[in-house]
């Protein structure tokens, strides 16, 4: 960006510029002073011909030393619109900045605090000499106060004293909350901010000697905003502070945290996120300032991370409309998971792009995207295992995903930790994928009970010190874990069993493909391990904007996206039902339509850069997988069933059945007849040997079972599920299950071939 317009010097006006207190400048005065005046805002980007135009005129002008006419429209002299003062973003040189006394800055529409700071820093590199005013045509323009605030913030990066603060090559970063910078933090009274350090107005001394003296009690604490929920609950304060490394540093603090071991807690967050200075022995003065500062600006605040509103609310800030109103509390300063880094082009050319063909990698960042929508939708939250050998590119698969989000090897978690470690990582990731690696490396003990406690979105009841129930930590998710083993098979080794409805919660994927272990199509590099390092590479320097393009877009239409996705869940859901499946399948089915949905929202949205359907595909080919692997469409516990009778009566055919033509053979322990004919054989269990062959199930219903699976023979009565017969050595007839021969070598409830 260049200034196009500086107005000639006039005569008398070589002596120093005036004071800034109380100085003014007429824009009818213009054409006496060298000044450039600067249009930004919304609508100054319109302007872009007028400044190209002038732009050219005065470089040429200024090169023949002869600069333009100020009279000629001295206002339209720079158009600076607001996405040219983006973090990073440089103004060009002006023309003659040497020579420039002068600076109005017209704001023309709505221009961000921290997009006029950086404007400010620039112009400041540019023209350090020159002063900065702020005004309308037509008015006077007056010294922006501003100014002295970004002073003061680089006097504290540079830990010097206000007139020393230099002006370095980086910007500030952006604010959380736009207050009123340019009125400055309002302290109480008793504290002053001097130099690089926050003071309290203390008695020092003792009788005759007693006197009042400012004490530098910590470096400078700021507080921007006061914090509530909607319930007019968990009060706290927005702060903010420079570390030692000049970066700005924010947190929304509960003021209940200053209430155990007197604030320890609070000062310990703010030391180990880099407040430079705390002095240790006025540290309860420190608290009093906290807890007596009374901001003007209210922000609603929320304890987990997820939509708020039309508001996607991160650690580090939110996403959408409503996001200036929002803000994430936390009991101490949390640094977020979900960081940004590269560019969306870049992710999609290097990650997105080499997950086509790969039926695992387009499922599990598909998944990434889904779950935003689980709120939006209606849908429970739940999870998807990955399990296979070591090294076959599943943590790889697991890792791209967390890449929708931020730094893989940082948003990305392990099992290895306790229940309630898992509880505090969930709510942080709440309406966000849960990346867990490596499940062996839980206590198989848990890891049914963590796993269904994910899933349903609510941690452990816990009780404060008078009884009274503590709120639990809620959330609700989509996880996606690792492993060697099955949740299943990892509970069982501890000697615990996993509950009837886990598989629906948490479903199992086989992560080899059959090709490349977790790959199918490597995109012509020479191996998987070569595809991986590829992945991790790429992931590593593009991660966290494709989840910002996302959520920023579902802002914008979240509405309308509600019902379509809606539709469009159920549509798939039937298209990938298979005929015959149970309830169980299909409350899992739905969580693939879910996936697909997902998917395909995020192609259309211009996320991933798929062609239209790849994420169906690969939807398509992992239920297909998950249903080779789990057997059968029924229920899981209709299916336990249907085993438990079948190797009760294939284990023990010989040992606890008589014969029943040969009547020396008669077990202690029977628990009914064997019989043995030219046609087939048959078994005859007695009712009480049924409760035994069925023991831990309902035996109504597991005879039912039986009778739908083929294996239980009826009489003439069909509704009868037992059969009158007279059995060999007893006089009258008596009521049995009758089982055939296909209870010992049929699957009885097994998937067709498609």
């Amino acid at each position: 960006m260049t200034a196009i317009h500086q107005g000639a010097a006039g005569p008398g006006h070589q002596s120093s510029p005036p004071s800034r207190a109380g100085a003014f400048i007429k824009f009818a005065d213009l054409d006496n002073l060298q000044v450039v005046v600067i249009h930004t805002g919304e609508q100054a980007s319109r302007d872009a011909g007028i400044r190209a135009t002038l732009q050219r005129a005065h470089n040429e002008a200024v090169a023949t030393d002869n600069p333009i006419d100020p009279e000629v429209e001295p206002e339209q002299a720079l158009y600076v619109g607001p996405t040219q003062l983006d973090d990073g973003a440089r103004l060009y040189k002006m023309a003659d900045r040497d020579a420039t006394k002068r600076v109005i800055v017209h704001q023309f529409g709505n221009l961000a605090p921290e997009k006029a700071k950086r404007l400010i820093v620039a112009l400041r590199k540019q023209a350090p000499k020159a002063e900065l005013y702020r005004g309308n045509p037509g008015h006077n323009a007056e010294p922006w106060q501003l100014v002295d605030v970004v002073a003061f913030e680089q006097t504290l990066a540079a830990d010097t004293t206000p007139g020393e603060a230099p002006w370095p090559d980086n910007v500030a970063p952006l604010h959380l909350v736009k207050s009123s910078p340019e009125e400055g933090p309002e302290l109480p009274a008793g504290f002053e901010v001097r130099g690089s350090r926050l003071c309290a107005l203390m008695t020092v001394g003792r009788g005759e000697d007693a006197r009042q003296e400012w004490v530098p009690i910590a470096s400078p604490v700021h507080v921007l905003a006061e914090t509530a929920d909607e319930q007019g609950r968990g009060y706290g304060r927005l702060l903010e502070w420079r570390d030692s490394a000049g970066r700005v540093r924010q947190w929304a603090m509960p003021v209940r945290s200053l209430v155990p071991r007197n604030g320890e807690e609070v000062f310990a967050a703010l030391l180990d996120a880099g407040l430079p200075f705390i002095e240790l022995s006025h540290k309860r003065r420190l608290a009093a300032y906290l807890m007596s500062c009374q901001p003007k600006r209210r922000i609603t605040c929320v304890e987990r991370t997820g939509w708020h509103g039309h508001a996607y609310v991160l650690p580090g800030g939110s996403i959408g409309p409503d996001a200036e109103g929002v803000i994430l509390q936390t009991a101490g300063y949390t640094a977020s998971d979900f960081t940004e880094r590269g560019t969306l082009a870049g992710w999609q050319q290097g990650v997105a792009g080499l997950a086509v063909g790969n039926s695992r990698l387009c499922f599990a960042l598909s998944l990434a995207f889904a779950a935003p929508l689980l709120s939006l939708v209606g849908m429970e939250g739940g999870g998807f295992h990955l399990k296979g050998e070591s090294t076959d590119g599943k943590t790889t698969v697991m890792k791209v995903a967390a890449s929708v989000y931020g730094h893989p090897d940082r948003y990305a978690q392990t099992w290895r930790a306790t229940g309630n470690a898992i509880e505090g990582i969930a709510s942080r990731r709440n309406d966000a994928l849960l990346c867990l690696d490596e499940l062996g490396e839980l206590d198989g003990r848990e890891a049914g009970q963590t796993a269904y406690m994910l899933a349903n979105g609510q941690g452990k009841g816990r009780s404060k010190q008078d009884g009274e129930l503590r709120e639990r930590k809620a959330w609700r998710l989509l996880f996606l874990s690792t492993g060697e083993l099955s949740l299943e098979d990892h509970a069982a080794s501890a000697g615990k069993s996993t509950q009837a409805g886990m598989e629906v919660r948490t479903i199992q994927i086989p992560s080899d493909t059959g090709h490349h272990g977790a790959f199918e199509w490597l995109h012509g590099m020479d191996g998987g391990r070569s595809f991986a390092d590829a992945l991790k590479i790429n992931s590593e320097a593009h991660h966290g904007v494709a989840f910002r393009t996302y959520a920023q877009a579902l802002t914008q239409t979240m509405d309308e996206q509600r019902e379509r996705l809606r539709a469009e869940i159920k549509q798939l859901a039937a298209e990938l039902t298979p005929k015959g499946a149970g309830n169980q399948v299909g409350r899992a089915i739905n969580r693939f339509a879910l996936v697909a949905a997902a998917g395909e929202l995020a192609t259309r949205l211009g996320v991933t850069g798929w062609p239209e359907g790849e994420a169906i595909r690969a939807v398509r080919v992992c239920l297909k997988a998950w249903l080779a692997e789990r057997g059968h469409l029924g229920n899981q516990e209709d299916a336990a069933t249907l085993m438990q009778v079948r190797g009760f009566v294939f284990a023990h055919q010989f040992t606890r059945f008589a014969d029943w033509f040969d009547s020396s053979h008669r077990p202690a322990n029977m628990v009914g007849f064997r019989k043995v004919e030219s046609d087939g054989v048959s078994f005859f269990v007695l009712p009480q040997g049924w409760l035994e062959i069925t023991k831990g199930r309902d035996p109504k219903r597991a005879a039912i079972l039986c009778l739908e699976a083929g294996y239980l023979l009826t009489g003439k009565d069909k509704k009868r599920l037992q059969r009158q017969v007279r059995l060999p050595g007893m006089g009258k007839g008596m009521r049995v299950y009758v089982l055939g021969e296909r209870v010992l070598g049929d699957e009885g409830d097994g998937l067709e071939d498609e």
